[in-house]
């Protein structure tokens, strides 16, 4: 959601901005990308999380425990997404409404596109958790347990490869990037490079699950080289 969103206020500023409109705009996305990771870092560090042992993998062994697992997924993500999408709704709001004086017919269309997005989301998030979380959980149990384990640092670097190539975001940066420069760093080249760079962290993140070796070996090398 926060994609589209974020292009077409990118838009808007660009198109205001002049000439200089490129480099007003350059690096927008990937900053918005960026600030939901950091806020998410801080609250790790000054709140008092424990993360629970999910029992959804245990949800799917009966169809009686699914359904009844299912039913308290929706509501808690009915819940859920309405909370995240309060604060641009109250944005919209106060745009639209106060600001704009936005006619009739786009205020209908922009709620109904509010609308999709609730729906979409409620049943995305159903899926993920009733899905996708507990069988990757009850994959990585297998893995884990097996002699075979060291194969989670292909099956990770290729994942990490293939959500790169697929994420929106990272090619309206590589866009961007590219008119900046002029096309002296293509997308192609620049899209490559961070498919092949997210795929190599995530090998080395799997390699440490495996053989459990410290992690600032690997940070602290690599973050001076990346200042350098």
């Amino acid at each position: 959601m926060t994609v589209p969103f974020i292009m077409a206020v990118g838009l808007g500023v660009a198109s205001m901005s002049g000439k200089d409109s490129k480099n007003d705009s350059f690096g927008y996305v990937a900053l918005c990308s960026v600030g939901p990771i950091l806020v998410v870092l801080l609250l790790g560090l000054v709140l008092d999380i424990e993360v629970a042992t999910s029992s959804s993998s245990e949800a799917i062994s009966t169809a009686l425990a699914f359904s009844s697992n299912l039913g308290h997924t929706v509501i808690d993500m009915i819940k859920e997404v309405a909370i995240a999408i309060l604060p641009i709704l109250a944005f919209i709001i106060v745009f639209v409404f106060f600001l704009f004086k936005e006619s009739k017919k786009n205020i209908i269309k922009i709620f109904i596109g509010l609308l999709y997005v609730y729906i979409g989301l409620t049943l995305f998030l159903t899926g993920a958790n009733m899905g996708f979380m507990p069988i990757g959980a009850k994959i990585g149990d297998i893995f884990g347990l097996s002699e075979f384990k060291w194969v989670l640092i292909p099956l990770g670097m290729i994942m990490g490869f293939f959500v790169v190539m697929a994420e929106p975001a990272v090619h309206v940066l590589n866009h961007q990037v590219e008119e900046v420069t002029g096309g002296a760093i293509s997308k192609k080249m620049m899209l490559f490079s961070l498919a092949i760079g997210v795929a190599i962290s995530l090998g080395l993140a799997m390699a440490r699950v495996v053989f459990n070796f410290p992690i600032w070996y690997v940070i602290i090398p690599g973050y001076l080289i990346a200042l350098v």
